[in-house]
């Protein structure tokens, strides 16, 4: 009998030390960057990844299906090129919660970015991060603009396998 007041002790500790160990919970920049939007809102982009010694070409539409108070959704439309053959990706929903983990993230100087034929004032966020699937580090810049549903203007992200820059080619405001 006294065993059992231990065991529940402990397994309060647990669950507490558990809590605590968890990271604190923020609004989510993607849900943010998409919630003021109507539904139909989208951000076309060109992609190009060289890695390998080769390089292709991707073009992406992510188009705002849902809002609601606890999350977005979004689909992504996508096409790729290689040796000159343009291949098209089934659409993929992605459901961006309305809270995440607090990432460490740094907020640069804001900059000016040309993109969709228009100039955007961006904020620069600039983020480190280990891939939990192979534990490579990967470095990203992001240049984010209220004026464009979704927020991202231009990307870039490099690992030690190779280099990805994602920019603006046009957006749709409904």
């Amino acid at each position: 009998m006294r065993r059992m007041p231990m065991v529940l002790c402990a397994m309060v500790l647990v669950v507490v030390a558990a809590a605590a160990a968890r990271a604190e919970q923020v609004e989510d920049p993607r849900y943010a960057a998409w919630k003021d939007y109507a539904i139909g809102s989208s951000a076309s982009y060109e992609t190009e990844t060289a890695a390998g010694g080769q390089k292709m070409l991707f073009e992406s539409t992510h188009k705002l299906l849902e809002k609601a108070d606890d999350h977005v959704t979004v689909e992504v439309t996508t096409s790729y090129t290689i040796d000159g053959a343009k291949h098209s990706v089934p659409p993929q929903k992605q459901n961006i919660a309305a809270k995440s983990e607090k990432k460490n993230v740094a907020e640069k100087e804001s900059e000016d970015v040309k993109a969709a034929g228009k100039t955007y004032t961006c904020k620069v966020y600039e983020v480190k991060e280990t891939t939990p699937t192979n534990g490579k580090e990967v470095t990203a810049k992001v240049w984010v603009s209220k004026d464009v549903p979704g927020g991202m203007v231009k990307m870039e992200a490099s690992t030690d396998q190779g280099k990805v820059t994602s920019t603006l080619k046009s957006s749709e405001t409904k």
